[in-house]
């Protein structure tokens, strides 16, 4: 699965190729299924849940 072709794909997000944070600070953020973060099914990175953990805690210290 090419997931760069899918991230910037026209059919499923708006201008895809233009930098835009505010895209994801809408109040009913839902992340659509054809967003690979972390891969995909038997190749999924084997990092996501320390990723998140780390995000998690960056952002707690963040707004401490």
């Amino acid at each position: 699965i090419n997931i760069k072709a899918i991230h910037k794909n026209d059919d499923y997000w708006k201008e895809p190729n233009k930098f835009n944070p505010d895209r994801w600070m809408v109040e009913k953020f839902e992340l659509k299924e054809n967003s690979f973060m972390f891969g995909g099914r038997l190749r999924l990175c084997p990092g996501r849940k320390l990723a998140t953990i780390e995000l998690v805690c960056l952002i707690a210290l963040l707004f401490r």
